[in-house]
């Protein structure tokens, strides 16, 4: 066997062990406990859903605490730290007026590729402060907030319920992605001429590329849906473009996706979309 086909093997077995390396890597920070809690209400937009959690003998802050990463379809995620750290829980559903109905509290354990799945009682959520109508039952709780600071005590005790595999293709592409833009910056680093222009081309291209995957992860955790300015109109946008066969949207019938009865106030080309 030649000495170039030699290295040509080398050079794609480290690619391969590099690309598994970032995705292990990936995975490690997506392993732990996430807290979902399915609740409806009669307001249009996502509420302001939040939990606290303390050890013995100390106060509920805001330092310890967990606001809704992600809002879908009514389930609100929170991302919970060690359970050492969660000797009791706070559960803030609003921060308004509002009739409430929680129907359902799951807690989801993801490790490397296996996500186990845990049902709490929905009877475990106790009112403390600004609750009324609070109607328990094994299917649902439903209840009433009367300003904004309404809050619960809340046990994790939970049964087990079902447990699946993930592959985590989306993570897998992400590596691949990280590792191709890496070793091209790499390319141009040891085929052209190092000077002071091309140095800063690499330094800023770097920098760009973190901010951007920065963005994209912190974005992805903390940011819940429709916060965005306009986010919810360039979905209506994209789902009016998607159901109706027009070369030219009617903008005069393009309506909100959260409300049917408002106009959607953008006007960009549908190409745009």
């Amino acid at each position: 066997m030649s000495t170039i086909n030699l290295q040509n093997i080398r050079i794609w077995i480290a690619s391969i062990v590099s690309i598994f390396l970032l995705f292990f890597i990936f995975l490690f920070f997506q392993n732990g406990t996430t807290l979902i809690v399915t609740m409806e209400s009669k307001t249009q937009k996502p509420l302001q859903a939040q939990i606290y959690f303390t050890k013995e003998g100390q106060p509920f802050i805001e330092k310890n605490s967990r606001r809704a990463h992600k809002v879908k379809r009514n389930n609100y995620y929170f991302k919970l730290p060690k359970p050492e750290e969660m000797q009791y829980v706070r559960f803030d559903p609003a921060r308004q007026k509002s009739d409430i109905s929680i129907k359902r509290i799951t807690l989801s354990t993801t490790k490397w590729f296996r996500t186990k799945l845990y049902d709490v009682p929905t009877t475990n959520v106790i009112p403390v402060h600004q609750i009324e109508n609070f109607k328990p039952s094994d299917k649902e709780v439903k209840f009433s907030t009367t300003g904004n600071d309404p809050h619960f005590n809340m046990r994790l005790s939970s049964t087990y319920i079902s447990k699946t595999k993930n592959i985590h293709l989306d993570m897998l592409l992400l590596a691949m992605i990280l590792f191709g833009i890496l070793m091209y910056l790499y390319h141009i680093y040891k085929t052209q001429e190092l000077d002071h222009f091309l140095t800063s081309k690499l330094i800023l291209y770097a920098l760009f590329f973190a901010l951007a995957l920065f963005k994209v992860d912190y974005y992805k955790d903390n940011i819940r849906f429709g916060y965005p300015p306009d986010e919810l109109a360039h979905l209506a946008y994209i789902q009016h473009v998607h159901t109706h066969d027009e070369l030219m949207p009617n903008f005069k019938e393009m309506v909100m996706i959260n409300n049917k009865n408002a106009g959607n106030y953008l006007s960009h080309p549908p190409l745009y979309y």
